[in-house]
């Protein structure tokens, strides 16, 4: 309070202010901590109790949602089946589930050749990407030995590239391969 207020304040309001001035109770740092304690405490306490982690109630959705959608995905495709006879055996002229899912052998042979052509043709884009990085690190390097050391290195690779490739192709033939003749078996059963 400044100077003028106490000065229009009577004499008694003046000692009844310092009577309570004096009997007021300091918090010590040790009851400050405390309390300060107990809130944090009881408002985490509140929040655990009353209100959901963040985010936890649309992680269950999502959860929810994705086993509803597997589950009519699941039944759907099983009771398809059923009806067509998928998953029945070669009885009574009907054909095996290999045979149904590819038509005929013939279809099987037409899409393992567009496949294995499908691969040779990315083959053939990233080999020519590659040799144009090759080509610009060799343009980049400078003096002589070193820009031979890096053709030397950039036709090993270019070469282990295609060794790679070669075998890829053999390895997806054989599959191919293996795949007709079950194709062929199915069918002659």
């Amino acid at each position: 309070m400044s100077h003028s207020s106490e000065d229009r304040l009577s004499a008694d309001l003046l000692a009844v202010g310092e009577q309570l001035s004096e009997g007021k109770h300091e918090a010590s740092a040790l009851d400050l901590d405390q309390i300060k304690m107990r809130a944090v405490a009881k408002a985490t306490r509140g929040s655990a109790t009353f209100a959901p982690r963040k985010g936890s109630l649309m992680r269950k959705r999502s959860l929810l949602t994705t086993a509803l959608i597997v589950g009519v995905l699941a039944s759907g495709t099983g009771a398809t089946m059923a009806v067509t006879g998928q998953f029945s055996a070669a009885r009574d002229d009907r054909p095996t589930a290999s045979v149904s899912q590819y038509q005929s052998c013939a279809e099987l042979v037409r899409q393992n050749r567009r496949a294995e052509l499908r691969f040779r043709r990315q083959f053939n884009v990233q080999h020519r990407l590659k040799k144009r990085a090759h080509r610009r690190v060799e343009a980049r390097t400078r003096g002589r030995k070193r820009r031979k050391a890096v053709r030397r290195i950039n036709r090993k690779d270019e070469r282990q590239q295609k060794r790679q490739h070669r075998q890829d192709i053999q390895e997806i033939k054989a599959d191919h391969r293996e795949d007709e003749r079950r194709c062929r078996e199915g069918r002659s059963r």
